[in-house]
């Protein structure tokens, strides 16, 4: 569950009467949350931020122990929506203010980030 003062939340025992909570926010998260997205687990987790100005692509491996930017050279745009390919995690796109950008090599240092061409060019996308 995230907030719009780029607070994370992991929820434990969701259908119980008494769910738990887990803070697993980073202190390098700035800005508003937009989206959480699942890969391949649920310990791998991609988070984005919809606003100016900050790292708007963060992910873990480790369920929120630890986050690493996948910024890569990706613009400084609002990012409203991830998802991951379900055939290859090395896939990934994202929904912004201009349209969709993806990458295939999400797992690198830096990935690096390019607009599709396929008729949504300049148009906001705000979930897959």
């Amino acid at each position: 569950m995230g907030t719009d003062n780029g607070k994370l939340f992991r929820v434990t025992n969701s259908t119980s009467p008494f769910p738990g909570f887990t803070d697993i926010t980073s202190n390098n998260f700035i800005g508003s949350i937009s989206s959480i997205a699942f890969g391949a687990t649920q310990n791998d987790i991609i988070v984005t931020f919809h606003n100016y100005g900050v790292t708007s692509v963060y992910y873990s491996s480790n369920a929120g122990a630890s986050w690493e930017s996948k910024e890569g050279n990706l613009p400084d745009l609002p990012v409203k929506a991830a998802m991951v390919n379900p055939l290859n995690p090395n896939e990934v796109i994202l929904g912004t203010e201009l349209g969709v950008w993806g990458t295939a090599n999400f797992n690198d240092l830096n990935p690096s980030w390019s607009q599709a061409q396929n008729g949504m060019k300049d148009v906001k996308v705000t979930s897959f």
